[in-house]
């Protein structure tokens, strides 16, 4: 897979549901060295966070339910 593609399959809205998250990272998991891992976008397009599985199940553990939006698990404070 090109790198575009990769990227496009692994960048997800902020107001994705964690569960559809969740299943792209099964999609992608043999392009990531099997870390669920993922860009988070606004509607322009623009990153505004990122997401591992790690990141997500912190969050299930302390509030949260799949069904809830995935900006509420990802890191806004992330380096790149």
């Amino acid at each position: 897979m090109n790198k575009k593609k990769l990227i496009k399959k692994i960048t997800f809205n902020k107001n994705t549901k964690i569960k559809d998250v969740l299943v792209g990272f099964q999609e992608t998991a043999m392009y990531t060295e099997k870390r669920g891992f993922g860009i988070i976008v606004d509607q322009k397009d623009a990153c505004v966070g990122v997401v591992t599985d790690g990141d997500i199940r912190s969050y299930l553990l302390r509030k949260g339910s799949i069904e809830d939006k995935i900006k509420l698990a990802m890191n806004k404070d992330f380096i790149f």
